[in-house]
């Protein structure tokens, strides 16, 4: 159900930034942690701590595997969230913006808040772009903080943009999904703003439902190269190449059977 109810007055806790402290106040928040909106009411990536637990605000992609029966579900990047492509203007020492030649279409702002990665390493925060309709349109991106003399690179130099990590998350059985972010908490609809569960004890959908000794690692089903190797978490005693942990068993032993999947409770160690 869409959040829609009012909520008291925002506090000190509940700040664009925020971290919530105290499991009590939950009621204080604009959108509750099990909750859904088609507004986004939090800048994306906001982050909440409630008790032990932390969660991060996200934006469910349209095709984002949702639904009934999808809380517990990790949910990870899109590949549709980076650009290849190559500088078109020269990176001047000083100057919060550059042209981008754009591989696909790009509308406003869709890298907000993302980053662009530079030849030699170097990394910028987004904080907007303008729109390039087509492939091989020229884009202006702006900034947050400007380029330092050692940056300086001449025109026609390749790099990467990424979206925010933490818009149009999907389902990570979902061809083209990457480093998972987040789980989430109740079934919800597709293109909405939601937390992601990312620290702390956690529900998590698993296969297979034994869940072998205490402080077996909980790994994303897939190996390397992105190819799935079983239904949705699976776990072992020592890390795979190519695996994202997700955390770590409680006491093994075995989870529980909600709607016909297995449930079992971990330490997520995804983000702190």
């Amino acid at each position: 159900m869409l959040s829609s109810g009012r909520r008291r007055p925002a506090t000190g806790n509940d700040s664009r930034n925020m971290i919530l402290g105290h499991d009590d106040e939950l009621d204080w928040l604009l959108q509750n942690i099990n909750e859904q909106s088609a507004t986004q009411r939090y800048p994306l990536g906001a982050r909440l701590q409630v008790g032990n637990r932390v969660f991060r605000y996200a934006h469910l992609s349209a095709d984002a595997e949702v639904g009934e029966k999808e809380r517990g579900l990790s949910m990870g990047t899109s590949d549709a969230g980076i650009e290849r492509g190559a500088f078109l203007g020269a990176i001047v020492e000083g100057a919060k913006t550059v042209t981008w030649t754009t591989v696909a279409g790009v509308v406003v702002d869709q890298f907000k808040d993302g980053y662009i990665l530079m030849q030699g390493g170097f990394v910028h925060k987004i904080k907007s772009n303008t729109v390039g309709a087509a492939a091989l349109a020229v884009i202006t991106l702006t900034l947050y903080e400007a380029f330092t003399a050692i940056e300086a690179l001449p025109a026609g130099r390749y790099g990467l943009l990424l979206e925010c990590p933490y818009a149009n998350l999907r389902g990570f059985t979902i061809a083209g999904a990457g480093r998972q972010m987040g789980v989430v908490t109740d079934d919800y609809d597709a293109d909405v703003y939601v937390w992601v569960q990312t620290w702390g004890p956690c529900g998590i959908i698993a296969t297979p439902v034994d869940m072998g000794d205490a402080m077996d690692e909980i790994e994303m089903a897939k190996n390397q190269v992105g190819e799935e190797v079983s239904n949705k978490v699976s776990y072992g005693a020592a890390a795979h190449a190519g695996y994202q942990t997700m955390g770590q068993s409680w006491v093994g032993g075995g989870g529980v059977n909600w709607e016909s999947e297995n449930f079992i409770h971990i330490w997520l160690t995804i983000d702190p």
